[in-house]
């Protein structure tokens, strides 16, 4: 801003060139004063024409140059009409001449932008409209010019923009929402100017949309697709397109494609529904004109579509019912229902060479058994959205077999295709987990066929970074059971392992697993290597290692402190939120000499974790360190500094605090010459530069600081130490600021 304000001022002027009041001859009051006595003239422009351009090309070097007015005196000068009038034409006037600095000035300095010339009697966005770049248009655009604006001769901009054959300026205003249909005093519109000289390409630019197609119809209908036509009164020499749009009836989406020619076939549709199709005219530069009227019409019937796979909802040795979700009917009610089912083996029999042809049901229809069902004989579903859904139970199965569910639907058009494939059920075999937490698991089982006597189960599970089996119930004599001290977020294999009264456990070789599964996510772990770090006498800074997540992302971390002296039982909230990138935290504000229990915790979306609490309070030291040092005297060669003891924050001045006795040590460091020293500067400072010992076991809080280089720039900080106290830990001082020696003479 000081650099705009010395490019802005006019140049300084000897005293002898005032006047009897003290204002400078050329000054910018006595050049506002003589455009208050100036009268505009008789001239009227009927059509805008072109102001001539400056000389100068570049707007931007008047403007350092000062040509323009300071800000503040634009805003103060605007209070009286005619000064406003005059400021008014050198801002119309500087628009038409392209001239963006002085326009940016005084669109910054408040004055009104859509004030006409008073001789001309257009606005600032009318004299743009002559020029060849949107430069300056687009500058006034966006400080709120009125596109639509009237000239005298009721022109636009974009009727300017078109007489001129400014492409630029006319599709900054389109972009802008201009009015393509306003007529000027001739009833004339923008694209008739164009046209009226010659302008095509500029007439194309400014042509409004076309009239949307009428006499919409179909000519074919199929289940999945319509076929359509319409009449088009476009002129047969512009390049047009065709918007089909269509939407299924009571649907708020809405799909579209282009099309070139008068006739459009519009595909994947579904079968027995109806569509509301409209069409739109338009081209590259006209845009689209407004929907032809709506035609209803509906597809015609079909075949059901392809179910989905199966849900089997109960299995036992010879048995697995299953729920299945009925299609879409299209057009036609489903009578009929087709199980089809095929076995790929035994889980027992399996070896490593068949073990893919179990997971791998054969596409050929011969291998896939059917069921066939009547709609009318098969079980609803009940429940809260069981509509549509159908029970069956298909028996005379083999235990311990894998087996495939695929399902047809029938009507009066024909079957459906094949549906998708169920996963492979095992009859009697993989235990099932009904329900789940962040640390455990239920889990139910089937009794393996077997004609042995089956006494009791052991239960089994294994991690998925793991390869080792753990044994985590065991002699569980029915068949469900509670998995307990799980990891939360962790997914596990679960196994049964059966135990035959007469021969014993199972091979467990033999035991099929589940899938794996993983417990639900849950609030993090507490941190971990909780320590201190750091301490002073007013704060304690704290250090913690990030805790296990337990599935969602550690957002940050609570901590609270309490004080062991004081006798508080409530704890005090440090800070709500401390980031989760922070390593370290700083307990600010504390009483000198005090002892705090402290703890953390961490927290994500589900919640907050539990605290972990430093293994032993923590204390404050009992004195405060030293203020920073101050310069108070310098030469070329030594430098004088004082300082004061530390005192409490004003937040805790109702505390008495009487400073012990200290010995002082002057730290001193050498920095480079370089002028950038800020508080970031110091504090880098502190922690990593290297600093020497000057001065020692000073009693005062004075020191001078000899044999140092002129013109040499240092920095300082105390370290103080108790003097009955040997054992007490010294504290510093802040980083004086940089102080610099003076020139040797």
């Amino acid at each position: 801003m000081e650099a705009f304000r010395r490019s802005s001022a006019l140049p300084a002027l000897s005293p002898s060139r005032r006047d009897d009041r003290g204002v400078r001859a050329d000054s910018v009051t006595n050049q506002l004063r003589t455009l208050a006595k100036q009268k505009p003239g008789k001239r009227r422009a009927l059509v805008l024409e072109p102001i001539e351009q400056s000389k100068s090309n570049s707007s931007q070097d008047e403007y350092v140059r000062g040509a323009t007015l300071a800000r503040s005196s634009v805003q103060k000068q605007i209070q009286g009409p005619v000064t406003l009038q005059c400021l008014v034409d050198d801002f119309v006037q500087a628009a038409g001449e392209g001239n963006l600095g002085k326009v940016d000035h005084y669109i910054r300095g408040g004055i009104p932008i859509d004030l006409k010339h008073s001789v001309l009697e257009y606005t600032a966005l009318h004299a743009s409209a002559a020029l060849h770049n949107d430069v300056v248009t687009k500058h006034l655009v966006q400080a709120g010019a009125d596109v639509d604006a009237l000239t005298k001769a009721h022109e636009t901009t974009l009727h300017l923009a078109a007489r001129y054959k400014s492409h630029a300026v006319a599709e900054e205003v389109l972009r802008n929402h201009a009015k393509m249909r306003s007529l000027n005093k001739d009833d004339m519109t923008a694209m008739e100017v164009a046209g009226d000289i010659q302008a095509h390409t500029m007439e194309q630019l400014l042509e409004p949309p076309p009239d949307p197609p009428s006499h919409l119809r179909t000519t074919a209908i199929a289940s999945t697709s319509i076929a359509l036509a319409w009449t088009s009164h476009c002129v047969a020499t512009s390049a047009y397109q065709f918007r089909v749009s269509w939407a299924l009836q009571g649907s708020i989406s809405e799909f579209s494609e282009i099309s070139s020619t008068t006739s459009f076939r519009i595909v994947n549709l579904m079968p027995a529904s109806t569509y509301r199709i409209t069409v739109q005219a338009g081209n590259l530069t006209a845009g689209w004109s407004a929907n032809s009227e709506e035609l209803m019409t509906e597809t015609e019937g079909d075949a059901p579509n392809a179910m989905t796979a199966p849900t089997i909802t109960q299995v036992s040795d010879c048995s697995i019912s299953m729920r299945i979700r009925l299609p879409q009917a299209n057009g036609a009610d489903i009578t009929r229902v087709g199980i089809q089912f095929q076995c790929t083996g035994g889980i027992s029999d399996v070896t490593t060479a068949t073990f893919r042809k179990l997971l791998r049901p054969s596409d050929e229809h011969h291998r896939w058994e059917t069921v066939l069902c009547d709609i009318m004989f098969m079980r609803n579903c009940e429940g809260d959205h069981m509509d549509g859904y159908k029970e069956h139970t298909v028996s005379g199965l083999l235990p311990g077999h894998v087996y495939y569910f695929r399902v047809k639907a029938y009507n009066r058009f024909g079957w459906s295709p094949d549906g998708e494939i169920s996963d492979g059920i095992g009859t009697n075999d993989t235990p099932k987990i009904v329900s789940r937490s962040a640390r455990s698991m239920m889990l139910v089982w089937t009794k393996p066929y077997s004609t042995e006597l089956i006494d009791k189960y052991q239960i089994q599970t294994r991690a998925s970074y793991s390869t080792k089996w753990d044994v985590v119930a065991q002699d569980i004599r029915e068949q469900r059971v509670e998995v307990v001290d799980l990891i939360p977020a962790t997914a596990y294999s679960i196994r049964v392992v059966p135990h035959y009264a007469l021969r014993g456990w199972e091979d467990t070789d033999k035991c099929v697993y589940t899938e794996l599964i993983s417990t639900d996510a849950t609030v993090p772990e507490p941190p971990v290597n909780f320590s201190v770090v750091d301490r002073t006498a007013n704060s304690i800074t704290l250090t913690w290692e990030m805790p296990r997540c337990n599935g969602h992302a550690v957002l940050g971390y609570h901590v609270d402190y309490r004080s062991s002296e004081s006798g508080e039982e409530e704890w005090t909230v440090a800070n709500a939120a401390v980031s989760v990138v922070q390593r370290q935290y700083a307990l600010e504000n504390l009483l000198p000499g005090q002892t705090y229990a402290i703890r953390v915790r961490a927290f994500n979306t589900l919640g907050s974790g539990e605290f972990v609490y430093l293994s032993n309070p923590a204390s404050t030291y009992a004195f405060l360190p030293p203020t920073a040092p101050i310069c108070t005297a310098r030469t070329s060669f030594s430098l004088d500094i004082t300082w004061q003891d530390g005192d409490l924050p004003s937040t805790q001045g109702q505390i008495t605090y009487t400073p012990p006795a200290f010995l002082y040590y002057v730290e001193m460091c050498q920095v480079e010459s370089h002028g950038q020293y800020n508080e970031d500067f110091l504090q880098s400072l502190a922690l990593s530069a290297s600093w020497t010992t000057v001065s020692s076991s000073l009693r005062e809080r004075c020191a001078s600081i000899s044999g140092l280089t002129p013109l040499g720039c240092y920095c300082f900080r105390i370290r103080a130490s108790p003097v009955q106290n040997d054992t007490a830990a010294s504290v510093r001082s802040p980083v004086s600021q940089v102080v610099q020696t003076l020139r040797r003479m």
